[in-house]
């Protein structure tokens, strides 16, 4: 049968894919006009940023709408700054985000078809197999939270730009455009495509048998390179914060597993037989089953023939990708050192996400190689073959769009709430500068976390869109060390006036959103008894806090401190330890602070200690917090009987314990009580792991009725009104 021409394919593949896609989420489509596609803090912090920057946002590289003073560069905000400049500029809605990620796959879908058509691979089934390839994407999964994670379009489009470019030159420019601008949807899209890039290059390299040519291998090392060099430029340009965290955590703990990319573990059909298989903690990447059937195919040509093709060398340059999506052989015994030599790789964290380019380039070598292996067969036996394989191809993609479907359902409908509209209305905005969300929450940091409540970030982010005021609180990547240490310095005791007021308004209030019934801090109940009611909502409270109320708090607590001194002085503590006689030249107060390493396992007081049941206790401890991840050092706490049984077992980390900052340490509290008068209390610190100086200073346990002051600067059960000397 004669190949229609192009104009006529090109019509055909979108009336197509446009009707299968409707067919499969015609019901979302309509769902997500009404609530968000992502549920959780993710997918409402996701649709939260690409929302006001696009109702509120001032400039295109900085986002303003949390970390308040101070905003963020857009690149660690997930807010896709290239498509929402897009989108602002043609007018477009929040709401298109999800349709641009899904219909890029006509795009993405179209490239493929060309490079098969390029193969000879029949156009009907070329047309279909292309389709299926962009539908059964795992990326589909990321309209779960992970918007700018979604584009399926976004690798087979780069895909097209590098296959035969060295006949193509003009190819070379376009696919440097590509990763440059997907950079700025999402910078994991730059890495795992500039990786696939240079392994591609390199083995193109080695076919043409051109390795002797000084040439050749500057094309194959700078062309890759040039789009993260040209991104960093940029970001020296335009990001002013300098001590962001560069070695996130989490590099080994998400990456895929091989049953994860194999094996579909989620699909509904395969669920009864997957128990004992892992999952990975980002989620499937399932490369289906027709791309195992066309791995088959290819091998078995490749043993007729003897020779590779294009589509070989795509496959082989994706192999490298997939063993790093598995974090192979880094998770292998003592290869994890490796880690250290990985540069700016480490800061890419989700590895498994690196599956996504074999996902692709293993589906378009099926395409290819199994057109080759059909290609002499009987019209009835190829005809049957092809309808057999498409129907497994079209039984995946169902299972597929039944755990899209699971994912994007319960997404939270705060920004769309008619109520809150109508509270907002007696609220006058004007006079307040920023949102203080009760409890507050700080994500992204890598080194302090927050509490999470149920609700509190989405009421946030929908309360922050509809008035346009930025959020004190913080859930983005990477975010600046010292600003984290001064937004959680306002949110502790409050001792000293906060570092941060100085970038404040004076002349404005902050507004209060407090989640009822919840348990707050003792600093968070200062700012409440200090603020205004202004109105309720959905299980909400908004207040009024005036900015000259915080210095009245302070001023509060240093009276406070000042009327039981005297009466404190008296008391013992059940133990302190101010560890003056180490001889260490870092220290919060006195001459020095406990210096140990963090793979030790050192006991912050006196192993085996007897705590009285009919009583409640408090340990304090200053901890060091100025290194990266030092706050992320566990503290370990066990009570056990007279049998040394464990009655309680816990693991947290320092930094879940915060209650003051001043400068570079943290007051760490522990509440303590026993369940039995005769059992005893163990309390350690220790972290598995890359080892790292930690340093603690002034432990102290006391009955929580007795109050405790150390001589010299003004301070009160280890809180601090005066700097220690």
């Amino acid at each position: 049968m004669k190949t229609p021409k192009q104009p006529t394919l090109a019509f055909v593949y979108v009336i197509l894919f446009v009707s299968i896609a409707f067919l499969l989420y015609s019901s979302q489509f309509m769902l997500w006009q009404k609530q968000i596609a992502g549920s959780g803090e993710d997918g409402a912090k996701n649709y939260y940023t690409v929302a006001y920057q696009l109702e509120h946002g001032q400039t295109i590289g900085h986002f303003e709408g949390m970390n308040y003073p101070f905003g963020e560069h857009v690149v660690f905000t997930d807010n896709q700054p290239v498509v929402t400049s897009l989108l602002k500029l043609i007018g477009g809605s929040i709401n298109w985000i999800y349709y641009l990620a899904l219909f890029s796959g006509l795009i993405g879908g179209w490239c493929f078809f060309l490079i098969a058509q390029s193969h000879k691979v029949d156009y009907r089934f070329a047309m279909l197999a292309t389709l299926f390839t962009m539908l059964l994407s795992p990326q589909l999964l990321r309209l779960g939270g992970h918007y700018s994670l979604a584009y399926i379009g976004i690798i087979p489009i780069f895909i097209w730009t590098i296959y035969n470019s060295e006949r193509h030159q003009i190819k070379n420019i376009l696919a440097l455009v590509v990763v440059t601008l997907s950079a700025f949807i999402h910078p994991y899209f730059m890495m795992m495509l500039v990786l696939f890039w240079g392994c591609y290059l390199l083995i193109t390299l080695i076919k043409s048998q051109k390795t002797k040519e000084l040439k050749s291998w500057t094309k194959t090392l700078l062309l890759p390179l040039a789009p993260v060099v040209l991104f960093q430029i940029i970001l020296l340009l335009t990001d002013s914060v300098s001590d962001r965290p560069t070695s996130p955590f989490g590099f080994l703990n998400y990456r895929a597993t091989w049953s994860s990319i194999f094996l579909p573990l989620d699909f509904g059909y395969f669920k009864p037989i997957s128990s004992g298989l892992q999952q990975s903690q980002e989620g499937g990447s399932f490369i289906g089953w027709f791309a195992i059937l066309g791995l088959i195919a290819g091998i078995w040509n490749l043993v007729k023939a003897r020779k590779l093709d294009s589509s070989h060398t795509l496959l082989l340059a994706a192999i490298p990708i997939l063993f790093l999506s598995a974090a192979f052989p880094f998770y292998i015994w003592k290869f994890e050192k490796l880690l250290n030599y990985l540069g700016p790789l480490q800061q890419f964290r989700g590895i498994a996400r690196f599956a996504f380019v074999f996902y692709y380039a293993v589906n378009l070598f099926a395409i290819i190689q199994f057109s080759k292996l059909i290609s002499s067969w009987k019209p009835i036996k190829k005809g049957t073959c092809l309808s057999i394989v498409l129907l497994v191809f079209a039984l995946d993609i169902w299972s597929l769009r039944n755990q899209v479907i699971d994912q994007t359902s319960s997404g939270s409908n705060a920004f769309h709430s008619v109520h809150l509209d109508t509270v907002l209305e007696k609220v006058n905005v004007s006079q307040f500068q920023a949102i203080i969300p009760l409890t507050y929450f700080h994500v992204g940091s890598e080194n302090f976390r927050t509490k999470e409540v149920q609700g509190v970030r989405e009421m946030s982010f929908a309360l922050s869109l509809k008035t346009g005021l930025p959020l004190t609180g913080v859930q983005m990547s990477r975010t600046s060390m010292s600003q984290t240490m001064m937004q959680l310095e306002f949110m502790s005791y409050l001792g000293r006036t906060p570092k941060i007021f100085s970038e404040y308004s004076s002349d404005k209030a902050l507004l209060l959103l407090v989640k009822d019934h919840e348990t707050l801090s003792e600093s968070s109940l200062s700012l409440i008894e200090h603020s205004q009611r202004i109105a309720s909502i959905n299980g909400y409270t908004l207040r009024s806090l005036k900015f000259s109320e915080i210095q009245k708090i302070v001023d509060h607590n240093r009276s406070v401190v000042l009327s039981k001194k005297d009466s404190a002085n008296k008391i013992t503590p059940l133990y302190i330890n101010s560890f003056d006689s180490d001889s260490r030249q870092m220290s919060f107060a006195g001459p020095s602070a406990k210096q140990v390493q963090r793979i030790e396992w050192t006991d912050l007081i006196e192993p085996g200690l007897n705590l009285d049941i009919e009583e409640q206790y408090e340990l304090s401890f200053w901890f060091y917090a100025g290194d990266q991840h030092s706050v992320n050092t566990q503290v370990w706490l066990w009570e056990r009987n007279l049998a040394e049984e464990d009655v309680r077992f816990e693991v947290s980390e320092v930094g879940d314990h915060l209650e003051q900052i001043v400068g570079d340490w943290i007051l760490c509290t522990i509440p303590l009580s026993v369940s039995n008068s005769k059992n005893k209390i163990q309390i350690m610190l220790h972290r598995d792991g890359v080892n790292m100086d930690i340093w603690f200073d002034e432990v102290l346990l006391r009955n929580i009725k007795h109050d405790y002051f150390k001589k010299g600067p003004l301070n009160l059960n280890n809180r601090y009104i005066e700097l220690p000397r």
